[in-house]
């Protein structure tokens, strides 16, 4: 098989992937964990600080580093719109939420290890 076979066979495959995503046939599992997991860190954070779940809490402890960390609580928290804290950052709204849904999927993937 050549190299132009190859790709045009990638390219095909990955057309019709995002087919079967568009018409609802295939999942995206990163869709399905992050609905998930930002159902459970809305939940972390509306808890008192004795009564959150200690993985999570040690997911984010864990990413204390990442510059925008900070963003989970402000949004989950202290409930501030994609658009404001886009603003704090000085960045647009759709690097706040690349960022959000990265944040949440490393946590996800870090608590699924755990458990």
């Amino acid at each position: 098989m050549t190299d132009n076979e190859k790709e045009i066979i990638k390219e095909v495959v990955n057309r019709t992937i995002e087919e079967l995503k568009q018409n609802g046939m295939l999942i995206d599992i990163d869709y399905k964990n992050y609905t998930e997991i930002r159902e459970k860190i809305r939940r972390y954070y509306e808890k008192g600080r004795k009564n959150r779940d200690k993985d999570i809490d040690e997911a984010i402890k864990e990413l204390k580093n990442d510059e925008y960390i900070d963003i989970l609580e402000k949004h989950y928290h202290d409930g501030m719109t994609i658009e404001k804290i886009a603003e704090e950052f000085d960045v647009s709204t759709a690097t706040i939420k690349r960022n959000k849904k990265r944040l949440c999927l490393e946590i996800y993937k870090k608590i699924s290890k755990n458990r």
